[in-house]
């Protein structure tokens, strides 16, 4: 006796799973940074030192007899004018009566200036 072996043929499903994934992006608030500018206004003062001319006038009484009239004349950095006067005799003669000598210095005096100077500064506060 010839036995039939019945064969049961028998599917199985096996399931392919597949994972998917998402990426986003979120801003998050790492630190902060404050940020704060000063003015600072401070006096100072300055020495410049300033020159002015100063003239001094001399008179100096010379009576001398002179042929001509004498021409202006300069000696170091001052200068001679002089001045003459005709004076009656019974003959007339030029007399140099005297010179005017004036002399030219350069003065130089200290002044203070006050002056006000704004001076920046920053400071940086970091929080986180």
């Amino acid at each position: 006796m010839e036995e039939k072996i019945k064969m049961k043929k028998e599917k199985k499903t096996i399931k392919v799973h597949r994972e998917d994934f998402n990426i986003s992006k979120e801003v998050v608030e790492k630190g902060k940074v404050t940020i704060r500018k000063t003015v600072k206004t401070e006096t100072s003062n300055h020495e410049i030192p300033l020159v002015h001319e100063k003239i001094n006038i001399e008179e100096i009484t010379v009576n001398k007899e002179v042929a001509e009239m004498p021409k202006i004349r300069k000696e170091g950095n001052t200068t001679i004018i002089s001045v003459v006067e005709e004076v009656a005799v019974v003959t007339k003669k030029l007399m140099l009566i005297k010179e005017i000598h004036i002399t030219k210095e350069q003065v130089e005096k200290i002044e203070n200036i006050e002056t006000a100077l704004r001076k920046e500064s920053v400071s940086i506060d970091r929080k986180g």
